[in-house]
């Protein structure tokens, strides 16, 4: 038997609202990884998951930080931070 893929329920690192991802567990899992490395790999991907068949990648999650210090953020965290990203970068 081959899981294809596995709706998590995830929790905003900022503000604590949760969110669905959908971890695609049916392609080869790189050597290590356990399930918040594929909940991880999920987010960075960027799409949400609304219900059977349906997907948004407009307004998408994301990871921020590195190492140690990642965040798992909600679509409108991720909002929020690319804004702040913008405002810095043309400071």
């Amino acid at each position: 038997m081959t899981i294809k893929n596995v709706i998590a329920h995830v929790e905003c690192d900022r503000c604590r609202k949760d969110f669905k991802v959908r971890m695609e567990t049916g392609d080869a899992i790189p050597e290590g990884w356990d399930l918040m490395d594929l909940a991880t790999d999920a987010v960075r991907g960027g799409e949400i998951h609304l219900a059977p068949r349906q997907t948004v990648t407009v307004d998408s999650c994301s990871v921020a930080g590195e190492g140690s210090g990642l965040e798992h953020l909600c679509p409108a965290c991720t909002q929020a931070e690319d804004a702040k990203q913008a405002e810095a970068e043309h400071a």
